[in-house]
């Protein structure tokens, strides 16, 4: 069983690493894309930074409560054409998303992390892993620990 890392610490490492670095334009909201197979913490980011703007592909699908827990990889024998081209339209949406972000967050043990971590142009200091210790959680020392 993995302890997941808590969403303060995305709060917190977008706050001290990747807001300050990062431009708005005129509107200086902080905007954050979410990817998340749990999108049943869209509502609880959104409690911690209510001034924030969040953007996911849970918000598109409205499904924020129904896909507590994640993704379940037993329940995919089950699912129709629908869900399987739902899930692959979201899962790619989100790579997409965070390949070209300014600034990526994110932990090294989901799938994801790893294919947006070679995906990424490399723009040295864009991207925190969080569960690595310090000093390998930035990108520098990342690809050099690598």
């Amino acid at each position: 069983n993995i302890a997941f890392t808590d969403l303060k610490e995305y709060i917190k490492a977008a706050e001290e690493e990747a807001i300050p670095h990062t431009y708005f334009g005129n509107d200086r909201t902080p905007k954050v894309f979410v990817a998340t197979d749990d999108c049943s913490v869209m509502p609880e980011l959104r409690r911690l930074r209510p001034e924030w703007k969040f953007l996911s592909e849970c918000n598109e699908n409205d499904n924020e409560e129904e896909s507590e827990g994640g993704f379940v990889l037993r329940d995919v024998p089950d699912w129709t054409e629908y869900e399987h081209e739902q899930h692959f339209r979201k899962f790619f949406t989100e790579l997409y998303g965070l390949a070209l972000s300014r600034f990526y967050i994110g932990v090294g043990y989901t799938n994801v992390a790893w294919w947006v971590y070679f995906m990424r142009p490399h723009i040295q200091d864009s991207f925190i892993i969080l569960d690595k210790i310090d000093p390998f959680r930035r990108s520098q020392a990342y690809l050099n620990y690598y």
